[in-house]
């Protein structure tokens, strides 16, 4: 991003990055492995952008993965939907089932998170993986 820009040039800076990013918001989401989550601003900083625009990303395009995207505090966004209509678990259900925990107050346990060191791990992996499948 240019130094000395204005908040307005800040933002638009941001959603160029994000928009650029696409690809990596994909691949990353989708290797997050079984049993663990992460939160949209975890994504957000491994990108430079904002957690909302993560979020209406993932909300408009989902991808494998994408249920494994939740709040900071753990909980379900408001906002999520199933891209396949016909999925009828909740997300709930489906992280249960993969091995992450929940509290009584409904929210995944911050033992199974995943934080931005640790999606840069693995968009790390991801590269060298496909690298090797390429040769």
């Amino acid at each position: 991003m240019p130094r000395n820009t204005s908040p307005a040039s800040e933002f638009f800076w941001r959603r160029w990055a994000a928009i650029r990013d696409w690809d990596t918001l994909d691949r990353l989401v989708a290797a997050i492995p079984s049993g663990y989550w992460t939160s949209y601003g975890a994504l957000a900083e491994v990108l430079g952008t904002g957690a909302r625009v993560v979020g209406t990303r993932l909300s408009t395009h989902g991808g494998p993965g994408a249920y494994r995207v939740l709040r900071a505090d753990g909980s379900v966004s408001a906002g999520f939907h199933w891209s396949d209509g016909r999925e009828t678990r909740t997300v709930r259900e489906i992280l249960e089932s993969e091995g992450v925990e929940f509290t009584g107050s409904g929210r995944a346990r911050p033992g199974h998170r995943l934080g931005a060191a640790d999606l840069e791990d693995l968009l790390d992996i991801a590269a060298a993986t496909e690298n090797e499948e390429g040769e």
